[in-house]
């Protein structure tokens, strides 16, 4: 013969299960959790649809900065400073545009690198004639008192000659890591 539980002993089991098992679920989705800027004071502001609230950046932040380019020689040319943070700010590079002027093909490359050391390059730019706009999304950082270094490479030893647009915006030196950049490779053939 089988013994079964009274309901009453049902009823009383759930109730303790219930009593344990509620508090948590209850706290788990009390729990906030906040998106804080470099400070690790300032909290983001969302709207009551729980959009993030953004402004836009102050003029006095946007930096631009140019480079021309040229060789007509075979080979891989040095690396070279392109652009330079302002003072002690970081940077947060954005987008590339560039006019190539005369190209042997995109073989022929201009390659960017967020350091000195020009071993992993984080945008390249193909020597087809044409203009074009490389985004660097999220971004390319560059902190304080750094630099966004360029070389050409040259493989058809055919004249190339490039002009590029650095577009983007400062950030005061904490924001951005002395190691911080964009790991992926943007390629890219200029478009007419």
């Amino acid at each position: 013969m089988q013994r079964s539980l009274p309901t009453g002993a049902w009823i009383a089991g759930g109730l303790i299960v219930a009593a344990l098992v509620v508090p948590g679920a209850t706290y788990a989705a009390a729990t906030l959790t906040q998106i804080v800027g470099s400070n690790g004071k300032t909290v983001a502001q969302v709207t009551k649809v729980h959009q993030l609230l953004t402004a836009p950046a102050a003029p006095t932040s946007l930096f631009t900065s140019g480079l021309l380019a040229s060789s007509s020689v075979a080979g891989t040319s040095p690396c070279v400073v392109a652009a330079t943070t302002p003072g002690t700010d970081g940077l947060v590079l954005r987008q590339i545009t560039y006019t190539v002027q005369q190209g042997g093909g995109s073989t022929d490359t201009l390659e960017f690198f967020s350091d000195s050391s020009c071993i992993s390059p984080v945008a390249e730019i193909g020597f087809t004639p044409g203009n074009g706009v490389v985004p660097l999304e999220p971004g390319v950082t560059v902190p304080g008192a750094g630099h966004l270094y360029a070389r050409l490479v040259n493989q058809t030893g055919a004249l190339d000659r490039i002009q590029c647009f650095f577009d983007g915006y400062r950030v005061p030196a904490g924001a951005v890591a002395a190691t911080s950049h964009l790991q992926r490779v943007v390629k890219v053939a200029a478009r007419s």
